[in-house]
């Protein structure tokens, strides 16, 4: 797994599907919502933080924004709020050169592994004593915070999959970003891999969607297929091959969910 956005997956497809994965439309950002777009990556704006004004805009809203447009003034606060964080930053020293730093969850349990069910307690036992607190996670980095929340949600993902097609995609998936994470861990330019880092997430997880409809028997493909409406074959015609890949794959994601309750795991 690379950092550097081996897939081509990139800025404007990882906001489009993380509005796309909240919206349930199905469906491409229209033109105007990819000037805007451009005009965010062109700012420097961290995808993330664009994910979280839309996420902010989802909560906000009545009825589901139906466009990036409208979710425009929620991504202005949060962009208001990064650029504020920014200002008042300070850089901590570096750490030694043979030091790594430290991040909770370097042992994450796997995600599709099942916690045994406990025993029964003989009748006559008296009742055990309560575990011991956790211990504490130490302090957790910044600049992996992305990577640290998305692994979370693939845990929880993981650990409630009941279809074995899921589990094995989830399973997968997990293995990536722990692979991305090391890569993480030895990049010494850490402003640079804050910024990719959810841009690879998003790889691993469009990714995971593409490893779970080609592990499909070549019928089930079909009849997944056979549920895209007929307007929609008809607009994959009038669009250029890269248009009609990524709007075959938006919608594959959308039936995968449907079918097989996949969800997505990437948290801004």
């Amino acid at each position: 797994m690379s950092l550097y956005a081996a897939d081509g997956f990139g800025y404007h497809q990882q906001v489009e599907a993380y509005f796309l994965s909240l919206s349930k439309i199905g469906v491409m950002l229209s033109s105007k919502d990819t000037v805007l777009m451009q005009t965010y990556r062109q700012s420097g704006v961290p995808v993330e933080i664009v994910c979280l004004g839309i996420r902010r805009a989802f909560a906000a809203f009545v009825e589901p924004p139906r466009s990036l447009y409208q979710c425009r003034h929620a991504v202005g606060q949060e962009i208001a709020a990064w650029k504020a964080r920014a200002a008042g930053h300070h850089d901590l020293p570096a750490p030694p050169p043979d030091a790594r730093p430290s991040l909770p969850g370097r042992d994450l349990p796997d995600p599709t592994s099942r916690r045994p069910r406990p025993r029964r307690a003989a009748r006559a036992c008296a009742p055990s004593p309560l575990p011991p607190p956790p211990a504490p996670l130490p302090p957790r980095e910044p600049w992996l915070e992305a990577w640290h929340r998305s692994m979370e949600r693939l845990i929880d993902l993981g650990k409630n999959s009941e279809d074995e097609h899921v589990t094995r995609c989830y399973r997968w998936a997990y293995k990536q970003m722990n692979a991305l994470k090391e890569e993480a861990l030895e990049t010494e330019d850490r402003e640079h891999a804050a910024a990719i880092l959810p841009l690879a997430i998003g790889e691993v997880e469009a990714a995971m969607y593409d490893q779970l409809h080609n592990s499909l028997h070549p019928d089930m493909r079909a009849a997944l297929e056979a549920r895209l409406p007929p307007q929609m074959h008809r607009a994959l015609r009038s669009m250029s091959p890269a248009a009609a890949h990524r709007q075959l794959r938006v919608w594959r994601r959308r039936l995968l969910e449907e079918v097989f309750g996949v969800a997505p795991f990437f948290v801004p």
